[in-house]
């Protein structure tokens, strides 16, 4: 899911910015924090695939240093636990560069990794540039599911300059204010669900000259017309 372009189930959306979600998330990246992504990740007590190493950019060589943090937040529904197929990390790997010879190790080897396991309503908090994922399991105790419910947090000034991955090209600035108003849009429907919304987040302000709204897309020319 991507907020903005996707409809956000609404009990998804009340997680993604329960109190101690945004507390946490503004500990690490500061006050103004902006909620970028969202999605479900399960395996099945039948057993599941193995999720090979990876980051999250999907990019093992980055083009240099990165100039902010992209912040996963990953709230456990159930036990996650090495029979039921917690996220496994590589301590540190989110301060290299180049990560290649870690993401093509042995699927089958695991020795490098960490496991890191929760129980219902923990939460991790890691840098998506952090190399993870889960060996396969197999089947188990049928009522023991592992559901985790992620959430991206950036801070909108680096999610502007430098987007998800410095280097590369930052996100317009239309975006990041849709997402912005998105958040407060979600902040509001918590706090008359559940009134406990006990943070602010401050209002974001594009740097000047930054242009607030896409440009007009030319017009769809008519089926069969030629331009030269």
């Amino acid at each position: 899911h991507s907020p903005g372009r996707d409809p956000l189930p609404r009990a998804l959306a009340l997680l993604t910015v329960h109190p101690r979600v945004v507390r946490g998330a503004q500990r690490i990246l500061g006050p103004r924090v902006c909620l970028a992504a969202s999605s479900m990740t399960f395996k099945h007590p039948s057993g599941g695939p193995p999720v090979p190493r990876h980051r999250d950019t999907f990019i093992n060589k980055l083009p240099g240093p990165q100039q902010h943090i992209v912040l996963n937040i990953d709230i456990c529904i159930d036990a996650a636990t090495v029979e039921t197929g917690c996220l496994w990390m590589a301590s540190g790997t989110h301060q290299l560069l180049d990560v290649e010879e870690i993401a093509a190790r042995d699927p089958g080897d695991w020795s490098d990794m960490v496991p890191v396991e929760g129980q219902p309503g923990d939460i991790v908090f890691h840098n998506d540039l952090t190399v993870h994922g889960s060996p396969a399991t197999a089947p188990h105790d049928g009522s023991k599911w592992r559901r985790i419910a992620l959430s991206v947090y950036v801070d909108p000034d680096g999610l502007h300059q430098h987007g998800f991955v410095s280097g590369m090209s930052g996100v317009p600035a239309w975006d990041v204010l849709a997402l912005m108003d998105l958040m407060q849009d979600i902040v509001n429907l918590r706090q008359t669900v559940h009134g406990d919304v006990d943070y602010v987040i401050p209002p974001w302000t594009p740097p000047a000259g930054s242009p607030t709204e896409p440009p007009e897309q030319p017009p769809l020319l008519p089926c069969g017309t030629c331009v030269d």
